[in-house]
């Protein structure tokens, strides 16, 4: 009569929230600089976790793409909000002149 040893079954690790820190940096920033006022200093760090969370931790996709989507649309924002600004300082400048 031969024996064998009963099974266990393989667990896999649960996703802890240390697996995902960057994801959720770079969602909170993506966040902060739109409700900051379009901060573009948040805005270019969300962007920078963003992408550092989609090579290193792909439990956290989710909240990567959500923090470079908002920190997209701040620099976006930013600089569109910065060539009207360049664009139409001269006129400004020039108005103050003549007045």
């Amino acid at each position: 009569m031969t024996t064998t040893a009963p099974t266990t079954p393989i667990h896999t690790p649960a996703t802890t929230s240390a697996d995902r820190v960057l994801g959720i940096f770079a969602l909170v920033f993506g966040i902060a600089s739109i409700a900051l006022g379009f901060q573009f200093v948040f805005a270019v760090a969300g962007l920078v976790l963003g992408i550092l969370s989609l090579r290193r931790e792909p439990t956290a996709r989710g909240l990567a793409i959500t923090g470079i989507i908002t920190s997209g649309v701040t620099l976006a924002g930013s600089l569109i909000a910065a060539m009207v600004a360049l664009a139409v300082f001269p006129f400004i400048a020039l108005a103050a002149l003549w007045s």
